[in-house]
């Protein structure tokens, strides 16, 4: 394809990409094809990587309140998120070419996959989240009860409290490494693996546990991007204007949000994802 059609197409995707992420999340799906235009599946991959890496810093801003009152969970996970991310990004520059192509068409329709099941998936989080603070808040009154009893009979207060149990968190920590990992790797559709496993964890309602994502999502992309800026396979000149194009997006993308239900882009991303994974799956086979 020729180049200037190719740039145009690439820093048109950067833009669409930062606007839907604002919106509804997967813009990688937009610049990852693009990007192939003009280089390998890799380098098209990292490229995507670090140009929408910016983005994800605005959002953790936009969470500081909700993430200042989460930030026990977020040291508990910090370290999962740091090893996941830096393994999913010496993975990816470790992978040969010819085995990353025969790959892509599986991570677009995982990803795919995930934005499909999106909305039931954040409204079973929202419900489930809802559920764990009425339980908090039963037991809180059930204990202040407790206490007062106690009080009354001239016996020292209990002053336990809830908390996770010990192998539910040893096992969100590791599932986070896997998470992590993928994120590394690919990154499509981590923040909703990472918002349903977060659930179970009693942070708070969903304005705490997207907080929580955010933050953590930033950390993986910073620690697999490090990898990626000293690999050396960054095509820079592609990357920085898609990085300037996503911000634009995502400044416009979250005006188009108060005006337009996220649930029609979210319906764009999953056929956009639908298409393309069908294609390279027809490209895959008829290679072979």
């Amino acid at each position: 394809m020729n180049d200037l059609v190719s740039s145009i197409l690439i820093l048109l995707s950067g833009l669409f990409a930062g606007a839907i992420n604002s919106v509804a999340g997967g813009g990688t799906l937009l610049t990852f094809p693009a990007l192939m235009l003009a280089m390998g599946s890799v380098e098209a991959n990292i490229t995507s990587t670090i140009a929408l890496f910016p983005g994800s810093l605005a959002g953790a801003w936009s969470y500081r309140q909700e993430v200042i009152r989460s930030k026990k969970m977020i040291v508990l996970l910090l370290f999962p998120s740091i090893i996941g991310g830096t393994l999913g990004g010496l993975l990816l520059i470790k992978t040969d070419e010819q085995l990353f192509n025969q790959i892509v068409p599986w991570l677009i329709l995982l990803a795919t996959i995930l934005f499909l099941f999106q909305k039931p998936l954040s409204l079973w989080v929202r419900r489930f989240s809802q559920k764990q603070i009425d339980e908090e808040k039963k037991l809180f009154q059930q204990e202040q009860l407790q206490n007062k009893a106690e009080l009354a009979n001239s016996t020292a207060p209990d002053s336990r409290h809830h908390h996770p149990r010990l192998g539910i968190i040893v096992t969100l920590m590791l599932f986070q490494i896997v998470v992590a990992t993928y994120g590394g790797y690919f990154g499509a559709g981590m923040g909703i693996i990472m918002l349903t496993t977060l659930a179970f964890m009693g942070i708070g309602d969903i304005h705490h546990l997207n907080g929580v994502k955010t933050i953590l999502a930033g950390i993986i992309n910073v620690f697999a991007s490090g990898i990626f800026v000293f690999s050396d396979l960054v095509v820079w000149k592609y990357c920085l204007p898609m990085s300037i194009m996503a911000i634009i997006g995502g400044y416009w993308g979250a005006r188009i949000a108060r005006k337009l239900p996220p649930s029609y882009i979210r319906i764009l991303v999953i056929m956009i994802g639908l298409i393309l994974s069908a294609f390279y799956f027809y490209q895959e086979f008829k290679g072979r």
